[in-house]
C-alpha cells in the first residue's frame, strides 16, 4: 500500500511516527555521541537535538494508542501476541542480520563490532541481560534503540493478559496505576534502580497508558465513566515525564515531554494538528520510521566519522545528510518490499489470506 494513500487516521499516526523518528534521528546524529562526531559538541546544546530523544515516547503513546485498537479485535491473548510479533520480527530479521553483516565494515561503530549473539536479543525482543545470564557470557544489543522493543514486548504481555483476564476497564485502571506507581518511583532515593527490578511497576507504563486512554476517548467520548477516564489521562500525562531520571537538565527535559504529550492529544482531537502531521514528509518518514529507527544510530555515526575524515573542509552539520539519505534509501526498500514479503512467508503456514494484514 502506497503511504499516502491511506485513510486520515493512519495517515496522522503516520505523521506522529515521522516526527517521533526526527526528532530522535537528529538527538543520535548531533548530540549522543559528542566524543565521536567530527564536529563533537558543536551542536549538542541545541534544544531540538539535546531533546530528541523525546520523540521515543511518542513511539510509546503511539503503541499504548495502537495496542488497545489491536486488542479490541482480537479474540485471544495468543491472537494478540501473533499480530504483533508478525507485524515487528520481519523488519527486525532482515535489519538484525544487515547491521551484523556490515558491521565489520563501519569499524567507527559507537558500539563497536558485534558478535554472533548479539543478534539474539533483539530477535527476541528480550533484555540482553537475560541473554547474558542465559549464555554465560556477556551479550550486547546491536543497537542501543532496541531498548524500545523490551519495553514494548513488557507493556504487550503485561496489558494483553490483563486485557483478556480483567476485561478492558480493569485492564486500562491497572495500567495507569502501575504506570504512576512506577515513575512516582523515580523521585525516591534509589528510585529508577528499584523500578528497574520491578518491571511490572515500570515507569514506561504510564506512557503507553496515555496511547489507550487517549484511544478509549476517542472511540467512546461520552461513554459511562468518562469523566473517570479523562482523569485517568490527566494523571498519566501529569506523572509520565518522572519515569526518566535526568541531571541538570531535568526541567527542560520535562517540558519538552509535556509538549510532545500535548502534541500526541492534539493529534487525535483536533483536525488542524492531524492536517499538519499529514504532510507528505511526516507521512513518508512514519512509513519507513521502524526499520529506520532499528538501522540508524550505529550506521549513521560512523559514516559520520568516515565522511568527516574523507572531507574535512565540510561543515559540521552537513555530515549526517548523506548517512540519513542512504539509510533512508534502505528502510524505504524494507518497508516496502522486504518487510510484507517476509510477513507474508511467515503468516502463510497458519494464516489465512485475508488475516494476513496486520494493524500499523
Amino acid at each position: 500500500m502506497n503511504p499516502m494513500e491511506t485513510t486520515n487516521r493512519v495517515t496522522y499516526l503516520d505523521g506522529i511516527r515521522g516526527l517521533a523518528i526526527t526528532l530522535v534521528v537528529l538527538f543520535h546524529a548531533f548530540s549522543r555521541w559528542p566524543a565521536i562526531y567530527p564536529y563533537g559538541s558543536t551542536y549538542a546544546d541545541f534544544p531540538l537535538f539535546l531533546y530528541g530523544d523525546s520523540g521515543v515516547y511518542l513511539f510509546f503513546m503511539l503503541s499504548g494508542f495502537v495496542i488497545l485498537m489491536t486488542l479490541r479485535k482480537c479474540k485471544t491473548f495468543g491472537e494478540f501476541i501473533w499480530r504483533r510479533w508478525l507485524r515487528l520480527f520481519p523488519a527486525m530479521l532482515f535489519c538484525s542480520l544487515l547491521i551484523f553483516l556490515t558491521a565489520r565494515f563501519l569499524p567507527e561503530r559507537p558500539a563497536g563490532t558485534p558478535h554472533f549473539v548479539d543478534l539474539l536479543p533483539g530477535l527476541s525482543f528480550l533484555p540482553n541481560k537475560i541473554w547474558t545470564i542465559i549464555m554465560h557470557r556477556p551479550v550486547e544489543q546491536l543497537e542501543g534503540s532496541f531498548w524500545t522493543l523490551n519495553k514494548e514486548l513488557i507493556f504487550y504481555v503485561v496489558f494483553g493478559v490483563g486485557y483478556f483476564t480483567l476485561g478492558e476497564t480493569r485492564a486500562l485502571a491497572a495500567l495507569v496505576v502501575a504506570g504512576v506507581i512506577g515513575s512516582l518511583a523515580f523521585l525516591l532515593p534509589g528510585g529508577p534502580v528499584a523500578v528497574a527490578a520491578f518491571p511490572f511497576t515500570y515507569g514506561m507504563f504510564s506512557w503507553f497508558a496515555i496511547g489507550c486512554v487517549i484511544y478509549r476517548i476517542s472511540t467512546s467520548p461520552q461513554g459511562r465513566g468518562s469523566v473517570i477516564i479523562w482523569a485517568a489521562l490527566g494523571i498519566s500525562a501529569a506523572v509520565a515525564p518522572l519515569s526518566i531520571a535526568y541531571d541538570n537538565t531535568i526541567f527542560s527535559h520535562y517540558l519538552a515531554d509535556y509538549v510532545e504529550i500535548a502534541i500526541f492529544t492534539a493529534a487525535v482531537f483536533w483536525s488542524p494538528m492531524q492536517r499538519l502531521l499529514s504532510t507528505r514528509y511526516l507521512v513518508f518518514f512514519g512509513f519507513v520510521s521502524y526499520p529506520f529507527y532499528l538501522l540508524h544510530e550505529n550506521a549513521m555515526v560512523a559514516l559520520i566519522v568516515k565522511i568527516g575524515a574523507w572531507m574535512p573542509g565540510l561543515p559540521g552539520w552537513c555530515l549526517p545528510i548523506a548517512p540519513v539519505a542512504l539509510l533512508i534509501a534502505i528502510a524505504y526498500g524494507v518497508a516496502k518490499w522486504v518487510e510484507p514479503e517476509l510477513r507474508k512467508l511467515l503468516a502463510k503456514p497458519y494464516t489465512r489470506p485475508s488475516n494476513v494484514e496486520v494493524t500499523p
